[in-house]
């Protein structure tokens, strides 16, 4: 039967019209050993705990240093959860050895508060087993039971687990609101993840008929930070000046908020220096009302297209694009294909302008260039021009001209910016290279040959 499990074995043999003998099957030494696989465990049949730290949930996190990356200081994340308001404790380790101690010392101050720890529930890891051995020593004498749970088996001290998973997320969340780049969160996760447990005390939940902050129903009231909750991420300027520091240097320096400062006042926060890589400690903090990290950086899997290579053409300037095309076609057809005189096809760096209609090398098409009253008009509306007291005489006398058409959308730039004695901008006849080169081409050669060398000199065109 190819090993089937014993329910598929008895429906099989029912398909075949096959007589089992009736009774239950023995255990198959063959699926025994090919297809073992890790047995559910049972729920727990402990006592649940009916005080606070009655019974801790212990367990330890390692963030490994990325390859080619910044070192992680203190990547060994200890985590302890009380059983009954699952109010979560983060502290961080260089060893995982060297939470013995201070997960003592913990123990000790909840003791001198009324709130000895009676059961710890963790794995039989080696600095688990020390910290059993270092609780019923001499110095410490608590006389906890130590309760390990099974290989394999996370779900008997779940509440560690979900607790990695819940802060992790969090601070991962503050991480990425606060813009913090890669590089930098390995220096900052341990602040990010200190944080988040602090403000998972803050939760609200129902427990014997009464609903409250996991803090209120731990210790009876909320911590002092409660009131003086800032962001995140925040900047701030903290004050650095001392007695000895100079007149001409600064008194402050730009930090980033990363945490509250425990035994502290409520408004003492944790402020990150990103030029020392140093926490000040302070109150002394002017807000700047903004993030340290302004914008977050674009992923390098994200490619954002240039704003210059993006067109779009409505059905309007289509039409006119068609328009434009055939007014072309004729001039062409008008001038001919004669050759340009006075040898400025020879001049270097100059290229005769692509005709209109034509396609780059991209496949977008070439446009006409856009005109020049157009475009100081479109400058005129957002711009508010003042005019001096001779151009305003000059405006008045030119107004009470019979035969002047006083233009009151025109700028005060005639005569003066674009030369020629023009009077008024509708003077102005704009031209292609080809319709100027074929009425007056030694005047325009003449001007060519000037601009050319001007280019040259102040070193804007490079010879070839």
């Amino acid at each position: 039967m190819g090993h089937f499990s014993e329910d598929l074995t008895h429906k099989t043999a029912k398909a075949l019209d096959w007589h089992l003998t009736v009774g239950g099957m023995k255990p198959c030494l063959a699926c025994a050993a090919g297809k073992k696989q890790k047995n559910v465990p049972k729920a727990s049949e402990h006592n649940p705990a009916t005080k606070s730290c009655e019974r801790i949930y212990l367990d330890i996190a390692t963030l490994k240093t990325p390859k080619d990356g910044p070192k992680v200081t203190k990547p060994n994340w200890r985590i302890m959860v009380d059983e009954r308001k699952q109010l979560k404790f983060s502290d961080f380790f260089e060893k995982k050895s060297g939470m013995v101690e201070p997960t003592c010392e913990q123990i000790s101050k909840w003791k001198g508060a009324g709130m000895p720890v009676k059961f710890i529930r963790l794995d039989n890891a080696g600095e688990n087993t020390d910290l059993q051995k270092r609780t019923e020593s001499s110095d410490w004498k608590f006389g906890i039971e130590f309760e390990y749970t099974a290989r394999d088996t996370p779900q008997q001290n779940h509440l560690a687990e979900l607790g990695f998973s819940i802060l992790a997320n969090r601070g991962r969340a503050v991480m990425h609101r606060a813009n913090i780049p890669t590089e930098v969160r390995y220096k900052l996760w341990k602040e990010a993840f200190k944080t988040v447990t602090l403000l998972d005390g803050l939760a609200v939940i129902a427990l014997e008929g009464k609903t409250a902050t996991r803090y209120v129903h731990w210790c009876g009231k909320n911590p002092d930070f409660s009131k003086h909750l800032r962001t995140w991420g925040e900047a701030g300027t903290v004050k650095t000046s001392t007695k000895m520091t100079p007149k001409v240097m600064d008194k402050g320096v730009h930090c980033m908020m990363v945490g509250y400062a425990k035994d502290h006042a409520g408004d003492c926060y944790r402020m990150w220096n990103p030029v020392t890589n140093g926490v000040h400690v302070t109150c002394d903090v002017i807000w700047l009302k903004r993030m340290f990290y302004k914008t977050a950086a674009i992923p390098e899997n994200i490619v954002v297209p240039p704003l210059f290579d993006v067109e779009i053409e409505t059905e309007k300037e289509k039409e006119k694009e068609k328009e434009k095309g055939k007014d072309q076609a004729n001039l062409e057809v008008r001038q001919g294909d004669a050759p340009i005189e006075n040898g400025l096809a020879d001049l270097p760096g100059l290229v005769e302008p692509p005709v209109e209609g034509a396609q780059r090398r991209s496949g977008r098409a070439i446009r006409e260039s856009t005109r020049l009253i157009e475009e100081m008009a479109a400058l005129a509306n957002d711009y508010k021009m003042e005019l001096s007291g001779a151009e305003q005489h000059y405006y008045e006398a030119m107004s009470s001209h019979p035969e002047y058409r006083y233009n009151p959308g025109e700028i005060g730039c005639v005569g003066a910016g674009l030369g020629g004695g023009f009077e008024n901008t509708q003077e102005l006849h704009v031209m292609k290279y080809k319709e100027a080169m074929a009425k007056e081409p030694e005047q325009w050669a003449e001007a060519v040959h000037e601009e050319h060398e001007r280019l040259v000199k102040h070193k804007v065109l490079e010879p070839k």
